[in-house]
């Protein structure tokens, strides 16, 4: 298998594999109700939800963003380290490059959980919903 098809197929995975938690967050996120027979909304938002709703939506698209490109980072060293063909000096390089792009993954998922739980307290006043 040729590099180029090796790397084709480690990138497509990543962004399927990227691609999860913003499926699964979407089924969470009701369609904002019509208002006088049109969808008065910015950023899904209706006019009830205001300024909080509309941060909210932009942040976890930023939030979104920034994962998917962390995993790209992912795939780049993987196949970085696949073709660095015994060279110590560029599997160190696709090593660190991989360690910083799985930290940053790890972050970008921990702001995301500490998002949600601040937007639940604001809207709720519980954590846990």
């Amino acid at each position: 298998m040729s590099k180029t098809k090796l790397f084709v197929i480690i990138l497509l995975v990543a962004i399927s594999i990227s691609a999860v938690p913003m499926l699964s967050q979407a089924q969470f996120d009701p369609a904002p109700a019509p208002v006088d027979g049109l969808k008065a909304t910015i950023l899904g938002c209706d006019r009830a939800g205001g300024v909080l709703c509309i941060v909210t939506t932009v942040l976890r698209f930023l939030l979104s963003l920034a994962f998917a490109i962390a995993m790209v980072f992912v795939v780049i060293a993987g196949y970085r380290f696949v073709t660095s063909s015994g060279n110590e000096e560029a599997v160190t390089a696709a090593k660190k490059q991989l360690l910083w792009a799985v930290s940053g993954a790890v972050l970008i998922a921990l702001s995301w959980i500490i998002l949600t739980i601040i937007i639940n307290i604001a809207i709720t006043g519980d954590p846990g919903k």
